[in-house]
């Protein structure tokens, strides 16, 4: 494409749009994002609150008290 960025990193980050690339890849599961903000709140919920929540009766553990109540 023709556009002009008057950054390097600028640059950098509108070529993943046309590669296909995502911005943020979780370094624990591979799950890609696009937004810095989407993938802070997936380590925060998926991979650094784990064993918040326990169940009484099996002792498992979830980050999540809604996660815990679906189980």
């Amino acid at each position: 494409c023709e556009k002009a960025f008057p950054t390097k990193g600028e640059l950098a980050s509108h070529s993943r749009c046309h590669l296909k690339v995502p911005a943020f890849l979780c370094g624990i599961c591979g799950r890609p994002f696009k937004r810095r903000t989407d993938y802070v709140r997936h380590v925060r919920n998926v991979h650094e609150e784990v064993g918040r929540y326990s169940c009484n009766q099996c002792g498992e553990r979830f980050g999540r008290l809604d996660k815990l109540k679906r189980h």
